[in-house]
């Protein structure tokens, strides 16, 4: 017997959103919701990462000092280098593909 992989966190919303009906107001697809939430997250982590390096920069308390030494340009160039806005493309489309046969 082959078990199957746990649900990915973005797949458990997905699963939220559409038992409780939630896309039907936006008539969004649940899959893309639960990405849109996701990414709110990350985009959150980020901006509180930004703020820590803000703090150690202008002489405020630094709690993290790896955090200063990052950048957001250096962030952002490693997600992109790192494929995951293509992956998250992929994910989608290949999911809107398998919904629409």
């Amino acid at each position: 017997m082959i078990e199957s992989a746990e649900p990915t966190f973005q797949e458990e919303l997905s699963q939220l959103i559409n038992k409780h009906s939630l896309e039907s107001g936006s008539d969004t697809p649940d899959f893309i919701l639960a990405l849109y939430l996701r990414l709110c997250l990350s985009t959150f982590d980020s901006i509180m990462r930004q703020r820590e390096r803000y703090r150690c920069t202008s002489g405020r308390k630094c709690t993290d000092k790896k955090q200063a030494t990052k950048t957001p340009d250096s962030e952002i160039r490693q997600a992109t280098s790192d494929g995951l806005f293509k992956q998250e493309y992929l994910e989608i489309r290949r999911r809107y593909l398998r919904r629409s046969e």
